[in-house]
């Protein structure tokens, strides 16, 4: 069934009118904590610092990995002397303690890589599930 964001789609497994979903660490975790759903399994690689007892999906099936991410992006032709202090800035305020304790206390894992890095991570991201979407043989539409 789709759902334009997760909070109905939450709330319907909450009662009862969907089996399970995927969703992010950061607004499911409260419904794990109160005891209203159970996390099945993480989909990092790694287990989430939030939800330390739940496993991962790779510990079942070895190599998935399927995660969320948030980046910030600047329009076609910003000069590169901006991108790069944007980047730069970003990377202080992410290595903030206070601000990486905030973050990692809502789920999120802070990267804070440059630019380049980002760049990189985005064209993994992009082969891996250009890959997923021809394997799994989904029309564009």
């Amino acid at each position: 069934m789709p759902y334009k964001g997760s909070s109905q789609a939450i709330l319907d497994v909450v009662a009862g009118h969907v089996d399970m979903m995927f969703d992010n660490i950061p607004t499911a975790a409260q419904q794990v904590k109160a005891g209203k759903v159970k996390a099945l399994a993480v989909t990092s690689l790694e287990r989430a610092a939030l939800l330390p007892d739940v496993p991962t999906m790779a510990s079942v099936i070895p190599g998935f990995e399927a995660t969320s991410w948030h980046g910030l992006f600047a329009p076609p032709g910003t000069p590169p002397a901006i991108v790069e202090k944007l980047s730069k800035e970003v990377q202080a305020i992410i290595a903030e303690p206070v601000m990486k304790a905030k973050l990692e206390a809502m789920g999120v894992n802070p990267v804070g890589n440059s630019s380049a890095e980002f760049k990189a991570f985005i064209d993994t991201e992009t082969l891996k599930w250009a890959d997923v979407i021809k394997a799994a043989n989904v029309p564009l539409q």
